[in-house]
């Protein structure tokens, strides 16, 4: 029932999923910030659940533009139960939107196979990378899947190698302009201090420990599978998994660890996913494990929010 739902890519199921992400975004704002917010808290708050339901939207034509997958809904499932499974990371707004930019960076990189508009390509992929970085500075550790891409695809173009370095000056030069005319140039050292982690937090630890592991199991398992399937398919999913390793590093070594960053790797662990199930034969077997993850997101859910109003 579930599985052959999802199995679509209908207009119902765009509803369905960025329907559930709004309903989680707006009863965390309730549950972490005040419900009775000003007019000019509100905005902010807005445009970051717009940018959150852009996120889940895009998932679909990114998977289907870079053949990433077959045609179906499972990966934009896979990232709204994610983000479910995580409850918590949906109050930091500067966090969503630093992941919604590396989400299209990470297309940009990916479509370089078509081997159309390739520096262009480049060039708006290191860009997207610096602007996320303004947001968290651990998003810079992006650029390296965008090296990744140029030795996949145009290892022989030595200006396509050059080019993050021009987008970084671009960027840097214009955001510098600016905070020497708003006299903050502060920012910057506050911005990018990289600050690492200084204790372990058991409980946030030990699960994210374990969707690593998990999460590592299912990209391991998805490659094997679907090894005969292409090697331009392959390599793909091979830049992506770097997206996932990436942001395990930055959740393992920055002063978030357990928390926000671990955001940073459900783009690309909701594509595998969507992978291995393709992989399943057994129907039953499908659809038990479907439900079976439905269900721990949302009783994760609810025990968020049963802790957060009893307290």
């Amino acid at each position: 029932m579930i599985s052959s739902f999802f199995s679509r890519t209908k207009p119902v199921n765009y509803v369905v999923t960025i329907g559930f992400a709004a309903m989680l975004f707006l009863l965390a704002t309730f549950l972490y910030d005040n419900p009775f917010l000003k007019l000019l808290d509100i905005l902010p708050k807005l445009a970051t659940l717009v940018l959150l339901l852009l996120t889940v939207f895009v998932i679909n034509p990114v998977v289907t533009r870079n053949k990433l997958a077959e045609l179906n809904s499972f990966a934009m499932l896979f990232y709204v139960l994610l983000l479910a499974a995580f409850f918590p990371l949906l109050q930091y707004d500067a966090l969503l939107i630093s992941n919604f930019l590396v989400v299209l960076s990470a297309d940009k990189v990916l479509s370089l196979k078509h081997e159309k508009r390739t520096t262009f390509k480049i060039f708006e992929a290191a860009i997207l990378v610096f602007m996320a970085s303004l947001f968290n500075e651990w998003a810079l550790v992006f650029l390296i899947p965008v090296y990744l891409g140029v030795y996949a695809y145009s290892p022989n173009q030595l200006r396509h190698w050059l080019l993050p370095i021009a987008a970084f000056t671009s960027v840097g030069l214009t955001i510098c302009a600016f905070l020497t005319v708003t006299d903050n140039l502060a920012f910057l050292n506050e911005r990018f201090a990289f600050r690492t982690k200084t204790s372990f937090d058991g409980s946030n630890s030990y699960a994210v420990i374990g969707y690593a592991i998990l999460g590592f199991i299912s990209i391991g398992v998805a490659l094997v599978k679907l090894n005969n399937r292409g090697m331009g398919r392959i390599v793909s999913l091979r830049i992506l998994a770097s997206y996932f390793v990436l942001g395990v590093v930055i959740t393992f070594v920055s002063e978030n660890f357990g928390r926000s960053t671990i955001s940073y790797t459900f783009f690309a662990i909701a594509i595998f996913l969507s992978n291995y199930f393709e992989t399943i034969q057994k129907r039953r077997f499908k659809e038990v494990l479907l439900i079976a993850m439905v269900l721990v997101p949302l009783v994760l859910v609810a025990t968020y929010v049963f802790n957060s109003v009893s307290l």
